[in-house]
């Protein structure tokens, strides 16, 4: 489904059923360190934060050390499950992708404010984002206007961020209480060109 905004971007409610999403779910908690996690500061006080992320990433960037842990934070090399979801999604774009960035999010009291996704690694033209687990409120806003389009991103749904929607549009997933279960974004990167 188009999104009727002045660039690239589509949503997909069921791009994958429930029970891979809660397969994959399940896989990425029970096998990664996505809970609990805490941050160290300069002064060795130690901070939770209130989401936990990994970055998966093709096998030669991981043994040539391109996204360094202690920059990236955990890293680690496409497991099989996940090498599964990233071919589904190459097959479904027609799309390389080399990096997916893992956001675990424990409920509604944790999101991420508007911002644009930045060219740190690699082109971002098009980068796709399979939701797993509760459903949340996605908005893009026009840098412009102010615009807001805000749609709830499903349990297995796929949101494409395509052309021109970096440069023309911010995003963001809000904090709201009302959301009380956990959710994993899963988003697939370009490294390089």
């Amino acid at each position: 489904m188009d999104l009727g905004l002045s660039c690239e971007a589509a949503y997909y409610p069921d791009f994958i059923s429930k029970e891979e999403s809660t397969a994959i779910f399940k896989h990425l908690i029970q096998n990664f360190d996505l809970t609990n996690r805490s941050v160290k500061l300069a002064n060795g006080v130690s901070h939770p934060v209130n989401f936990g992320k990994v970055m998966f990433m093709d096998q030669n960037l991981f043994d040539e050390n391109k996204l360094p842990s202690h920059i990236w934070g955990n890293i680690a090399v496409w497991s099989k499950e996940m090498q599964a979801v990233k071919e589904k999604i190459e097959l479904f774009t027609g799309h390389q992708f080399q990096v997916c960035v893992c956001i675990y999010y424990p409920d509604g009291n944790s999101g991420v404010d508007f911002h644009s996704d930045f060219v740190a690694f690699g082109n971002t033209s098009y980068i796709p984002s399979l939701s797993l687990g509760e459903a949340r409120e996605f908005v893009l806003r026009n840098k412009m206007d102010g615009q807001k389009t805000s749609i709830e991103l499903g349990d297995g749904s796929l949101v494409i961020m395509g052309y021109n929607c970096q440069e023309l549009y911010e995003h963001a997933l809000p904090e709201n209480p009302k959301y009380k279960n956990a959710r994993i974004n899963l988003t697939f990167r370009k490294f390089g060109a």
